[in-house]
């Protein structure tokens, strides 16, 4: 049963839509201290990749299925998943974001 408490509410909805209807999507994720993405979380079995790491505030963006989103949320060493913009190396420049007017689901 996924922990929805884990799930932002633009998660969560995206994850209750991804019964019907998955998509692919950009999570963004915080782990507990001690935690990787590479070593840590089921990336073949979320059939996920990594987009961006950052150790210091220990938050990942994977690209992955919504239909996966409740999985990754019950992996041990996730925190927080939220949904958002892959994080840019520090020499790329940033990602366009969405557009604040319409949501992701429109």
């Amino acid at each position: 049963m996924a922990n929805f408490r884990k799930l932002s509410p633009q998660a969560k909805k995206a994850a209750l839509i991804a019964r019907s209807a998955p998509r692919d999507v950009t999570a963004v994720v915080e782990l507990s201290a001690g935690y990787t993405p590479d070593k840590d979380l089921p990336l073949e079995a979320l059939q996920a990749t990594v987009q961006g790491w950052s150790a210091q505030s220990r938050v990942a963006t994977l690209t992955l299925g919504s239909n996966q989103l409740e999985a990754l949320s019950d992996t041990k060493g996730v925190t927080y998943v939220e949904l958002g913009d892959a994080l840019s190396n520090p020499g790329e420049p940033p990602r366009p974001g969405p557009d604040p007017d319409h949501d992701i689901f429109d």
